[in-house]
């Protein structure tokens, strides 16, 4: 009789410790602190309001070639960064920044219409793989603005850059 009581205890709180992580989940959402040192995922003021000010809807396409990177840790961690960066501006975005997302792989329609846009494909390894790794912004009326290549050196200006390429 114990043990039926001590397996009822542990389903009642296992059903309990998931309800409550689905209700955290849901009214928690879109609730973030930024702990880091130099407030790395908190937007300035500035770009806040370049953001909450937009007339009309932008759409910033990120092409990142997933697997030319595989082997350098450095950008694909400067690309999550970027990415992560992206998100927080569409949040920001108040539903008029749209944020997509390309891998360009090798010989693709991809890998063409980046080429297209401008960016810059990066040579990397000896089999002669390349590497894009930027940024194309668009609006409705079809003017279009390109990070060629988003060096991680840069990276303390990058959302400054993203904020003038959205205005």
């Amino acid at each position: 009789k114990k043990s039926i009581y001590s397996l009822g205890s542990l389903a009642l709180l296992l059903v309990l410790f998931v309800a409550v992580n689905m209700l955290a989940g849901n009214l928690l959402r879109g609730l973030r602190f930024d702990l880091t040192e130099n407030r790395l995922f908190t937007l300035s003021e500035g770009t806040q309001n370049v953001l909450s000010g937009l007339k009309e809807p932008v759409t910033l396409t990120f092409y990142f070639s997933q697997a030319s990177s595989r082997e350098i840790p450095q950008i694909r961690s400067y690309a999550k960064r970027v990415d992560e960066l992206l998100q927080e501006f569409e949040n920001h975005g108040e539903g008029k920044l749209t944020i997509r997302r390309v891998d360009p792989a090798p010989f693709s329609e991809e890998e063409d219409q980046a080429a297209a846009l401008g960016l810059q494909a990066a040579p990397v390894g000896a089999a002669g793989e390349t590497l894009y790794l930027g940024i194309a912004g668009s609006n409705t009326l079809d003017d279009m603005q390109v990070m060629p290549f988003l060096q991680p050196s840069k990276e303390k200006f990058l959302e400054y850059d993203l904020a003038k390429m959205i205005s």
